[in-house]
């Protein structure tokens, strides 16, 4: 059988020459690289894209994975305190922050955390009652 990681490589090559400052097909490169557990090489990619476009919350979700893999905690808790400061309800990114920092092992910040969903929890409660 023929390897998918020399297809991968192969097909991200072409894709870096056909457009090489798309942020999507970079953040699609970044992707494919995490799936390999290529996790440094898939981060340097979610950067690149980050430069062509800084707000975008998954490419922000993305790096943050992607770093707590090779224990980068201090810029993976950046990079998702910045995806959340655009999307402060997205569930999927809390939960990754809060696995980074238990990984982390930053305790009093996962604590501040779950204290703040509470908090949020509660006031979207307050909002349905009235």
């Amino acid at each position: 059988p023929r390897s998918t990681q020399g297809v991968s490589s192969a097909a991200s090559d072409v894709y870096k020459r056909q457009a090489p400052n798309d942020q999507e097909i970079i953040n699609n490169i970044g992707e494919l690289l995490y799936e390999q557990e290529h996790y440094e090489k898939a981060a340097e990619q979610f950067l690149k894209a980050l430069q062509i476009k800084v707000d975008d919350v998954e490419i922000l979700s993305n790096l943050g994975n992607a770093l707590t893999k090779i224990r980068d905690y201090t810029h993976a808790w950046v990079a998702f305190d910045e995806a959340l400061k655009i999307s402060p309800a997205n569930t999927q990114i809390l939960e990754n922050y809060l696995l980074c920092l238990l990984e982390g092992k930053e305790f009093e910040k996962f604590d501040e955390m779950i204290a703040k969903i509470k908090f949020l929890t509660a006031d979207v409660k307050t909002r349905l009652q009235n």
